[in-house]
């Protein structure tokens, strides 16, 4: 489980995630996740 959250997390840090994108990369970055780190 540790390796897992530690994936996402990279994958999450490669995202730039500006102030007014936040929401929208949020939700990108859900779906991302669960295809590229999977």
């Amino acid at each position: 489980m540790n390796q897992t959250k530690r994936r996402i997390a990279e994958c999450r840090l490669t995202t730039p995630i500006g102030p007014s994108q936040h929401r929208v990369l949020k939700t990108i970055n859900t779906y991302l996740i669960m295809r590229h780190c999977s």
